[in-house]
């Protein structure tokens, strides 16, 4: 008859080993952020670019579309706000390359004319639970 201590340490040594699993490994997540691109038609139109970001995330660039054009800024510190002044005509977008490791990252602009006011939004979510 087999010891009651060797049968328990067995089945304990059994156990431990069908319950090992390898860590569960997230891939990050690479995303390419635009926003929807209006064009909008006023006297004057405030436009304010908005980019957040929390948790584990990389942004390689940011862009939008000011007076002079399209801007682009590399690696940029988070958050970040930039807001022009449009005469007449405005066609505000903003964009933006991210790796989510875990958190977010998001782009967003709102653009107000005298009567009416616009946004558009893009964002990038990895969560692990």
């Amino acid at each position: 008859m087999k010891s009651p201590a060797l049968l328990i340490l067995v089945f304990l040594l059994a156990f431990c080993l069908a319950s090992c699993e390898d860590p569960v490994v997230i891939e990050p997540l690479g995303c390419q952020l635009q926003s929807i691109q209006r064009q909008l038609t006023s006297d004057s139109i405030t436009v304010v670019y908005k980019l957040e970001k929390s948790g584990d995330a990389t942004i390689n660039a940011w862009s939008y579309i000011s007076p002079s054009g399209e801007t682009t800024i590399n690696n940029p510190d988070s958050p970040a706000e930039v807001s022009f002044v449009f005469y007449g005509q405005a066609n505000p977008q903003v964009k933006a390359g991210v790796v989510v490791n875990e958190g977010f990252v998001k782009v967003s602009y709102t653009a107000k004319t005298t009567d009416s006011t616009y946004t558009g939004i893009d964002q990038c979510i990895q969560e692990i639970n």
